[in-house]
Protein backbone atom coordinates (compact mmCIF):
# COMPACT_ATOMS: atom_id res chain seq x y z
CA UNK A 1 0.00 0.00 0.00
CA UNK A 2 1.33 3.40 -0.94
CA UNK A 3 2.17 5.88 1.83
CA UNK A 4 -0.39 8.35 0.49
CA UNK A 5 -3.10 5.66 0.66
CA UNK A 6 -2.21 4.90 4.28
CA UNK A 7 -2.45 8.63 5.03
CA UNK A 8 -5.87 8.77 3.33
CA UNK A 9 -7.22 6.01 5.60
CA UNK A 10 -6.93 8.41 8.52
CA UNK A 11 -8.52 11.34 6.69
CA UNK A 12 -12.00 12.47 7.76
CA UNK A 13 -14.91 12.16 5.39
CA UNK A 14 -15.25 15.95 5.25
CA UNK A 15 -11.62 16.30 4.16
CA UNK A 16 -12.03 13.53 1.59
CA UNK A 17 -15.12 15.25 0.18
CA UNK A 18 -13.18 18.52 -0.06
CA UNK A 19 -10.35 16.64 -1.79
CA UNK A 20 -12.77 15.07 -4.27
CA UNK A 21 -14.26 18.45 -5.10
CA UNK A 22 -10.78 19.82 -5.77
CA UNK A 23 -10.04 16.88 -8.09
CA UNK A 24 -7.90 14.69 -5.81
CA UNK A 25 -8.12 11.16 -7.29
CA UNK A 26 -6.74 9.52 -4.12
CA UNK A 27 -9.49 11.12 -2.04
CA UNK A 28 -12.10 9.73 -4.45
CA UNK A 29 -10.51 6.26 -4.34
CA UNK A 30 -10.53 6.33 -0.54
CA UNK A 31 -14.23 7.28 -0.41
CA UNK A 32 -15.06 4.47 -2.82
CA UNK A 33 -12.95 1.95 -0.87
CA UNK A 34 -14.33 3.13 2.45
CA UNK A 35 -18.01 2.89 1.52
CA UNK A 36 -18.49 0.36 -1.32
CA UNK A 37 -19.11 -2.57 1.02
CA UNK A 38 -21.54 -0.55 3.11
CA UNK A 39 -23.61 0.45 0.07
CA UNK A 40 -23.52 -3.12 -1.23
CA UNK A 41 -24.76 -4.47 2.12
CA UNK A 42 -27.63 -1.97 2.19
CA UNK A 43 -28.70 -2.98 -1.31
CA UNK A 44 -28.31 -6.69 -0.61
CA UNK A 45 -30.23 -6.51 2.67
CA UNK A 46 -33.03 -4.66 0.89
CA UNK A 47 -33.65 -7.84 -1.10
CA UNK A 48 -31.60 -7.30 -4.25
CA UNK A 49 -29.44 -10.09 -5.63
CA UNK A 50 -25.65 -9.76 -5.84
CA UNK A 51 -25.58 -8.36 -9.40
CA UNK A 52 -28.30 -5.81 -8.69
CA UNK A 53 -26.59 -4.78 -5.44
CA UNK A 54 -23.38 -4.19 -7.41
CA UNK A 55 -25.35 -2.02 -9.85
CA UNK A 56 -26.71 -0.01 -6.93
CA UNK A 57 -23.15 0.60 -5.69
CA UNK A 58 -22.22 2.02 -9.09
CA UNK A 59 -25.39 4.13 -9.26
CA UNK A 60 -24.83 5.54 -5.79
CA UNK A 61 -21.29 6.61 -6.61
CA UNK A 62 -22.51 8.26 -9.82
CA UNK A 63 -24.99 10.18 -7.65
CA UNK A 64 -22.23 11.04 -5.18
CA UNK A 65 -20.05 12.35 -7.98
CA UNK A 66 -22.86 14.53 -9.31
CA UNK A 67 -23.97 15.94 -5.96
CA UNK A 68 -20.76 16.17 -3.98
CA UNK A 69 -20.30 19.89 -4.49
CA UNK A 70 -23.81 20.66 -3.24
CA UNK A 71 -23.39 18.60 -0.05
CA UNK A 72 -23.88 21.06 2.82
CA UNK A 73 -22.88 19.04 5.86
CA UNK A 74 -19.70 17.34 4.72
CA UNK A 75 -19.03 15.93 8.18
CA UNK A 76 -22.29 13.96 7.84
CA UNK A 77 -21.29 12.38 4.53
CA UNK A 78 -21.80 8.81 5.74
CA UNK A 79 -25.37 9.53 6.88
CA UNK A 80 -26.18 11.15 3.53
CA UNK A 81 -24.60 8.22 1.72
CA UNK A 82 -26.65 5.67 3.70
CA UNK A 83 -29.85 7.53 2.83
CA UNK A 84 -28.80 7.73 -0.83
CA UNK A 85 -28.03 4.00 -0.88
CA UNK A 86 -31.40 3.14 0.67
CA UNK A 87 -33.26 5.30 -1.84
CA UNK A 88 -31.32 3.90 -4.79
CA UNK A 89 -31.98 0.35 -3.57
CA UNK A 90 -35.68 1.10 -3.26
CA UNK A 91 -35.78 2.69 -6.74
CA UNK A 92 -33.87 -0.22 -8.23
CA UNK A 93 -36.22 -2.70 -6.57
CA UNK A 94 -39.28 -0.75 -7.72
CA UNK A 95 -38.03 -0.88 -11.30
CA UNK A 96 -37.74 -4.65 -11.06
CA UNK A 97 -41.30 -5.20 -9.74
CA UNK A 98 -42.62 -6.21 -13.13
CA UNK A 99 -40.42 -9.31 -12.96
CA UNK A 100 -42.21 -12.41 -11.73
CA UNK A 101 -41.17 -13.46 -8.26
CA UNK A 102 -40.33 -17.08 -7.55
CA UNK A 103 -42.61 -18.44 -4.82
CA UNK A 104 -39.64 -20.16 -3.21
CA UNK A 105 -37.51 -16.99 -3.16
CA UNK A 106 -35.91 -16.09 0.14
CA UNK A 107 -37.79 -13.45 2.04
CA UNK A 108 -35.65 -10.66 3.44
CA UNK A 109 -35.88 -10.39 7.22
CA UNK A 110 -37.17 -6.88 7.85
CA UNK A 111 -36.96 -7.21 11.65
CA UNK A 112 -33.32 -6.11 11.72
CA UNK A 113 -33.24 -2.41 11.06
CA UNK A 114 -30.91 -1.37 8.26
CA UNK A 115 -30.09 1.70 10.31
CA UNK A 116 -29.03 -0.47 13.27
CA UNK A 117 -26.85 -2.53 10.93
CA UNK A 118 -25.26 0.59 9.50
CA UNK A 119 -24.60 2.03 12.93
CA UNK A 120 -22.91 -1.23 13.94
CA UNK A 121 -20.89 -1.23 10.70
CA UNK A 122 -19.79 2.37 11.20
CA UNK A 123 -18.83 1.72 14.83
CA UNK A 124 -16.76 -1.31 13.79
CA UNK A 125 -15.13 0.70 11.00
CA UNK A 126 -14.27 3.61 13.33
CA UNK A 127 -12.96 1.22 15.98
CA UNK A 128 -10.64 -0.40 13.42
CA UNK A 129 -9.46 3.08 12.38
CA UNK A 130 -8.73 3.89 16.03
CA UNK A 131 -6.84 0.61 16.46
CA UNK A 132 -4.84 1.50 13.34
CA UNK A 133 -3.57 4.60 15.14
CA UNK A 134 -2.00 2.54 17.92
CA UNK A 135 1.57 1.34 17.89
CA UNK A 136 2.25 -2.03 16.32
CA UNK A 137 2.52 -3.92 19.61
CA UNK A 138 -0.83 -2.57 20.85
CA UNK A 139 -2.46 -3.32 17.52
CA UNK A 140 -1.22 -6.89 17.56
CA UNK A 141 -2.09 -7.41 21.24
CA UNK A 142 -5.64 -6.04 21.04
CA UNK A 143 -6.31 -7.84 17.77
CA UNK A 144 -5.14 -11.15 19.26
CA UNK A 145 -7.20 -10.69 22.44
CA UNK A 146 -10.40 -9.23 21.03
CA UNK A 147 -10.63 -9.56 17.25
CA UNK A 148 -9.38 -12.98 16.22
CA UNK A 149 -11.84 -15.83 15.81
CA UNK A 150 -9.54 -18.42 17.34
CA UNK A 151 -8.39 -16.52 20.39
CA UNK A 152 -4.87 -17.53 21.28
CA UNK A 153 -3.85 -18.21 24.88
CA UNK A 154 -1.87 -15.60 26.80
CA UNK A 155 1.09 -17.97 26.49
CA UNK A 156 0.80 -17.89 22.68
CA UNK A 157 0.32 -14.12 22.66
CA UNK A 158 3.37 -13.66 24.88
CA UNK A 159 5.50 -15.83 22.60
CA UNK A 160 4.23 -14.06 19.48
CA UNK A 161 4.89 -10.58 20.87
CA UNK A 162 8.03 -11.49 22.82
CA UNK A 163 6.64 -10.41 26.19
CA UNK A 164 6.12 -12.18 29.49
CA UNK A 165 2.63 -13.55 30.15
CA UNK A 166 2.47 -11.49 33.36
CA UNK A 167 3.03 -8.31 31.35
CA UNK A 168 0.09 -8.85 29.01
CA UNK A 169 -2.55 -7.53 31.45
CA UNK A 170 -0.78 -4.23 32.23
CA UNK A 171 0.17 -3.69 28.57
CA UNK A 172 -3.42 -4.44 27.54
CA UNK A 173 -4.67 -1.83 30.04
CA UNK A 174 -2.30 0.82 28.63
CA UNK A 175 -3.28 -0.07 25.06
CA UNK A 176 -7.00 0.20 25.90
CA UNK A 177 -6.40 3.58 27.52
CA UNK A 178 -4.69 4.78 24.32
CA UNK A 179 -7.49 3.26 22.24
CA UNK A 180 -10.13 5.24 24.16
CA UNK A 181 -8.33 8.45 23.17
CA UNK A 182 -8.15 7.41 19.52
CA UNK A 183 -11.80 6.31 19.54
CA UNK A 184 -12.75 9.83 20.57
CA UNK A 185 -10.42 11.27 17.91
CA UNK A 186 -12.10 9.30 15.07
CA UNK A 187 -15.55 10.44 16.17
CA UNK A 188 -16.82 7.41 18.06
CA UNK A 189 -17.98 8.02 21.60
CA UNK A 190 -16.37 5.78 24.18
CA UNK A 191 -18.73 3.91 26.50
CA UNK A 192 -16.39 4.56 29.44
Amino acid sequence: MRATQVHMEHTSDADLVAGCISGDQLAWEELVNRYSRLIYSIAFKSGLNADDAADVVQNVFVTVLRRLESLRERDRFSSWLITTARRESWHYKSGKKEQILDEDADIVDETESIEDSMIAWEEAYLTRRAIGRLGERCQRLLTAIFLTEDRPSYQEIGEDLGIAVGSIGPIRARCLKQLRTHITDVGLESSH
